[in-house]
């Protein structure tokens, strides 16, 4: 069946919708919330675009998964929240079981746990923040001091452990030799430099063969 004469499809990003303005009394968002990989403040603020006051904003799925940004991941009760403090009201929600990835050619099928939720904008955006705008002055600017924070701190020691796992490879070395180097430089004890360097290795070979995988023969 085809679509009605006023039904069109447009293909875009999500989050950078080339509309003017305040152009929808209604935005829906099925099973989006869950894989987007971007702060739910900006999916909110991009939702407040498009709406004209007092527009509804409906969304649906799942609200477990994060994409590569685990601190994206909410809860269904914090979706809520931040709905409420971001320009919404949210009038109605609910949770239900629904069937999953269920095919009458298969026998088998998931049930996942949705929620859905509806929203009336009381504080539409007249423009839409570009992506720089959500990120600190020291990143944008250029300008101010890059803060050393304590998850910078644990990420700087991170990557200069891998470096220095790194700079051990030289094809001789066994995996355990290398956890006693880092036990001999006082950067972990041997067993815990095990754990680490096998975690580290893993994800190089992984990386390696996916990208043996990708390669194009050459001709």
């Amino acid at each position: 069946t085809l679509p009605p004469a006023e039904f069109n499809f447009v293909c875009a990003d999500a989050l950078h919708p080339p509309f003017m303005a305040q152009q929808f009394d209604w935005v829906v968002t099925p099973w989006l919330i869950d894989v987007i990989d971007a702060d739910l403040k900006r999916v909110l603020d991009t939702v407040r675009f498009l709406l004209k006051p007092e527009g509804h904003w409906i969304t649906h799925g799942s609200v477990g998964f994060s994409g590569k940004h685990p601190q994206n991941q909410v809860t269904a009760a914090e979706l809520a929240e931040i709905s409420n403090a971001n320009g919404f009201r949210v009038e109605s929600s609910a949770n239900a079981w629904l069937p999953y990835m269920q095919s009458p050619a298969s026998r088998a099928h998931r049930r996942e746990l949705t929620y859905s939720q509806v929203s009336r904008c009381i504080e539409p955006l007249t423009s839409l923040p570009n992506k720089h705008q959500h990120l600190p002055d020291w990143i944008v600017d250029g300008n101010t001091p890059v803060p050393l924070t304590p998850a910078m701190q644990t990420q700087i020691t991170t990557v200069r452990v891998h470096g220095f796992i790194m700079s051990l490879i030289d094809g001789k070395r066994t995996l355990k030799d290398m956890a006693q180097v880092l036990e001999a430089q006082r950067l972990m004890p041997a067993a815990e430099a095990a754990q680490a360097i096998r975690g580290f290795l893993t994800t190089m070979y992984e990386e390696a063969q996916r990208n043996e995988g990708t390669a194009q023969p050459s001709r």
